[in-house]
């Protein structure tokens, strides 16, 4: 699970209030984001989110779609695996936190696992916060309430867009994980981050690194130099691929490296 670093200032079009304060004079509105506003509006008046198509469809804008998939590199904020179509999801459930069905710091992208096990469930340590529309206020703030809501409430479940867990990420060499963190702990049970499908994806990275070795020094027992530059650029790579936010699973590939993981590998190989 890493930071996500995304800049709440660059709103989808589609999910911007058509008010002075995202257009001017020479940006007008458009029929999109004049129609998601509507449903923003129908829904804070109904005092509750409205599950049907006409709702659920504007979040998923393509807009919206394509601005996460450029930020999340089409991969689960969560379980940061890759998905070739992974969905448009919520941060607070848009279940209790209705107004922000369409704010922009509430989208994320999910795997359909990890959001389906994480639910609509959302614990928090503080007090729940108590929405109370303002027309000037609301709208102004839509797209950045999450901050404000985490002081109050101060949510168990980690937001990647706004918090760098990563070194609280405790990883075992067969993909599993844990954390001495209580938040941490909470959202690797919440969204299943040890599940077992996750647990072979890891173990695999360290599986095909060690295969790669082995087949280097059987290859190359007799020239130490050029075994040596393989193996030196097996590291690099696996390096590389650690700080690459396009490769899945990254936290658990510099915690590898970090823990000397590598190199414990290449001494039981020799």
């Amino acid at each position: 699970m890493r930071k996500i670093n995304k800049d709440l200032s660059l709103i989808p079009t589609s999910l911007k209030p058509p008010t002075s304060d995202y257009f001017f004079n020479t940006n007008r509105p458009s029929k999109v984001c004049k129609t998601t506003h509507l449903r923003r509006q129908e829904i804070i008046d109904n005092g509750g989110y409205i599950d049907t198509d006409n709702y659920n469809s504007r979040y998923k804008y393509s807009d919206v779609k394509t601005a996460l998939n450029n930020l999340y590199h089409k991969k689960c904020a969560f379980c940061e695996q890759r998905v070739e179509v992974p969905h448009v999801e919520h941060f607070r459930p848009k279940s209790i936190y209705y107004w922000l069905a369409y704010s922009w710091d509430n989208l994320l992208l999910a795997c359909s696992t990890c959001n389906s096990l994480k639910g609509n469930r959302f614990n928090i340590i503080g007090l729940q916060y108590s929405f109370v529309f303002n027309a000037t206020n609301t709208y102004k703030n839509i797209h950045s309430s999450c901050a404000m809501l985490d002081n109050v409430e101060q949510p168990l479940l980690i937001n990647p867009e706004t918090e760098d867990s990563s070194s609280d990420f405790i990883f075992d060499k067969n993909g599993g994980v844990r954390s001495n963190n209580l938040r941490v702990a909470h959202t690797i049970n919440e969204c299943g981050l040890s599940r077992d499908d996750l647990k072979y994806q890891r173990k695999k990275i360290l599986d095909d690194f060690k295969r790669d070795v082995e087949s280097s020094f059987l290859e190359n027992s007799g020239d130490i130099d050029k075994l040596k530059a393989e193996i030196g650029a097996y590291i690099k790579q696996f390096f590389r691929r650690s700080q690459s936010s396009e490769e899945s699973f990254t936290v658990f590939r510099r915690y590898g490296v970090e823990n000397s993981w590598l190199n414990e590998i290449i001494k039981e190989l020799n």
